[in-house]
């Protein structure tokens, strides 16, 4: 079983990931907060596999998260999700560390890459 983080304000979508995840008997979101903060002061305590980090952010983005998160776990799978442009954000998620990077509106390719970059079937 795989362990997942989810850093998500918007409480729907919150939702719809919990929905979404159900379905894979192979990953367990076992954190999900609505802000970097909370996710930098509760990530240490979750021993997690990935992390998905939406962009826009209440207080610290998640550009800015991503990249504090890559200096204290570099093991730690990073998905940057955003409802933005794509093209106006993915370089900068690449640069401060993310290892995949999605639009929302795409689930079945957010659940690709996530078994993707977990090495799941």
């Amino acid at each position: 079983m795989k362990r997942i983080g989810i850093v998500e304000d918007h409480e729907d979508l919150q939702i719809i990931y919990k929905r979404m995840f159900r379905k894979n008997t192979n990953i367990e979101i076992v954190l999900q907060v609505p802000t970097a903060q909370d996710a930098l002061e509760q990530v240490p305590k979750a021993n997690l596999d990935l992390i998905m980090v939406d962009i826009s952010l209440p207080g610290m983005d998640g550009i800015t998260l991503s990249r504090e998160l890559r200096k204290r776990y570099p093991d730690l799978k990073i998905l940057m999700v955003t409802g933005h442009d794509k093209e106006a954000y993915e370089s900068a998620s690449v640069e401060a560390g993310a290892d995949g990077f999605i639009t929302k509106g795409d689930g079945a390719g957010m659940l690709a890459a996530i078994c993707s970059l977990l090495h799941l079937s």
